[in-house]
Protein backbone atom coordinates (compact mmCIF):
# COMPACT_ATOMS: atom_id res chain seq x y z
CA UNK A 1 0.00 0.00 0.00
CA UNK A 2 1.43 3.38 -1.01
CA UNK A 3 1.11 6.23 1.47
CA UNK A 4 0.46 8.70 -1.36
CA UNK A 5 -1.30 8.64 -4.71
CA UNK A 6 -0.31 9.96 -8.10
CA UNK A 7 -2.85 12.74 -7.48
CA UNK A 8 -1.02 13.67 -4.25
CA UNK A 9 2.26 13.76 -6.16
CA UNK A 10 0.74 15.87 -8.95
CA UNK A 11 -0.65 18.34 -6.41
CA UNK A 12 2.72 18.64 -4.65
CA UNK A 13 4.55 19.15 -7.95
CA UNK A 14 2.25 22.08 -8.74
CA UNK A 15 2.93 21.98 -12.48
CA UNK A 16 6.50 20.64 -12.33
CA UNK A 17 7.07 17.54 -14.48
CA UNK A 18 5.95 14.17 -13.12
CA UNK A 19 8.82 11.68 -12.70
CA UNK A 20 8.82 8.58 -14.86
CA UNK A 21 6.98 5.57 -13.42
CA UNK A 22 5.29 7.46 -10.56
CA UNK A 23 3.37 4.50 -9.16
CA UNK A 24 6.51 2.38 -8.95
CA UNK A 25 8.27 5.24 -7.15
CA UNK A 26 5.32 5.72 -4.76
CA UNK A 27 5.40 2.01 -3.90
CA UNK A 28 9.18 2.05 -3.44
CA UNK A 29 9.00 5.19 -1.26
CA UNK A 30 6.30 3.56 0.88
CA UNK A 31 8.47 0.47 1.32
CA UNK A 32 11.34 2.74 2.40
CA UNK A 33 9.05 4.40 4.95
CA UNK A 34 7.86 1.03 6.25
CA UNK A 35 11.48 -0.02 6.78
CA UNK A 36 12.20 3.14 8.78
CA UNK A 37 9.09 2.65 10.91
CA UNK A 38 9.81 -0.93 11.99
CA UNK A 39 9.23 -0.89 15.74
CA UNK A 40 7.69 2.59 15.76
CA UNK A 41 4.66 3.09 18.00
CA UNK A 42 1.67 5.11 16.78
CA UNK A 43 -2.09 4.43 16.53
CA UNK A 44 -3.14 2.07 13.71
CA UNK A 45 -6.25 0.11 12.76
CA UNK A 46 -6.53 -3.69 12.53
CA UNK A 47 -4.78 -3.61 9.13
CA UNK A 48 -1.83 -1.60 10.45
CA UNK A 49 -2.96 1.59 8.71
CA UNK A 50 -2.39 4.80 10.71
CA UNK A 51 -5.59 6.22 12.18
CA UNK A 52 -4.53 9.73 13.18
CA UNK A 53 -5.26 12.39 10.56
CA UNK A 54 -1.93 14.12 11.32
CA UNK A 55 -0.03 10.85 10.86
CA UNK A 56 -1.87 10.01 7.63
CA UNK A 57 -1.10 13.45 6.21
CA UNK A 58 2.53 13.32 7.34
CA UNK A 59 3.05 9.88 5.76
CA UNK A 60 1.58 11.15 2.48
CA UNK A 61 3.95 14.12 2.48
CA UNK A 62 6.92 11.97 3.46
CA UNK A 63 6.09 9.54 0.66
CA UNK A 64 6.01 12.36 -1.89
CA UNK A 65 9.34 13.74 -0.62
CA UNK A 66 10.90 10.29 -0.82
CA UNK A 67 9.62 9.89 -4.39
CA UNK A 68 11.33 13.13 -5.36
CA UNK A 69 14.52 11.91 -3.65
CA UNK A 70 14.38 8.60 -5.57
CA UNK A 71 13.25 9.96 -8.94
CA UNK A 72 16.64 10.96 -10.38
CA UNK A 73 18.15 7.55 -9.52
CA UNK A 74 15.42 5.05 -8.54
CA UNK A 75 17.71 2.02 -8.45
CA UNK A 76 20.66 3.73 -6.75
CA UNK A 77 22.94 3.05 -9.71
CA UNK A 78 24.58 6.50 -9.72
CA UNK A 79 25.29 6.38 -5.99
CA UNK A 80 28.34 4.26 -6.70
CA UNK A 81 30.22 7.28 -8.09
CA UNK A 82 32.24 9.35 -5.64
CA UNK A 83 32.93 12.25 -7.99
CA UNK A 84 31.08 13.99 -10.79
CA UNK A 85 31.86 17.01 -12.95
CA UNK A 86 29.89 19.01 -15.45
CA UNK A 87 31.07 22.18 -17.11
CA UNK A 88 32.97 24.14 -14.43
CA UNK A 89 31.22 22.46 -11.48
CA UNK A 90 32.53 19.43 -9.61
CA UNK A 91 31.00 17.32 -6.81
CA UNK A 92 32.64 14.68 -4.66
CA UNK A 93 30.58 12.40 -2.45
CA UNK A 94 31.43 12.36 1.25
CA UNK A 95 33.07 9.16 2.47
CA UNK A 96 32.95 7.18 5.70
CA UNK A 97 35.97 6.19 7.82
CA UNK A 98 36.82 3.31 5.46
CA UNK A 99 36.78 5.61 2.42
CA UNK A 100 33.53 4.20 1.05
CA UNK A 101 31.04 6.73 -0.33
CA UNK A 102 28.20 7.65 2.02
CA UNK A 103 25.06 6.87 0.07
CA UNK A 104 21.86 8.00 1.75
CA UNK A 105 18.84 5.90 0.90
CA UNK A 106 16.28 8.21 2.44
CA UNK A 107 15.53 11.89 2.05
CA UNK A 108 16.84 13.84 5.05
CA UNK A 109 13.87 16.21 4.78
CA UNK A 110 11.41 13.32 4.75
CA UNK A 111 13.12 11.71 7.75
CA UNK A 112 12.89 15.00 9.63
CA UNK A 113 9.18 15.22 8.81
CA UNK A 114 8.64 11.70 10.23
CA UNK A 115 10.32 12.76 13.46
CA UNK A 116 8.39 16.02 13.74
CA UNK A 117 5.10 14.18 13.15
CA UNK A 118 5.84 11.93 16.12
CA UNK A 119 6.14 8.81 13.98
CA UNK A 120 9.67 7.90 15.09
CA UNK A 121 8.70 6.77 18.60
CA UNK A 122 10.11 3.34 19.35
CA UNK A 123 9.70 0.81 22.10
CA UNK A 124 12.79 -0.84 23.50
CA UNK A 125 12.35 -4.30 24.96
CA UNK A 126 14.92 -5.36 27.55
CA UNK A 127 16.42 -8.79 27.75
CA UNK A 128 15.09 -10.88 30.55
Amino acid sequence: MAYATEADLTEYLDGDPMPSHPQRLLNQASDDIDELLIGAVYPVDADGVPTGADHIDALMQVCVLQVLFLAPDPDGQKRQYSSMSTSNVSWTRATDASGSPITPEFSARAYKMLRLAGLMNFVTVGRG
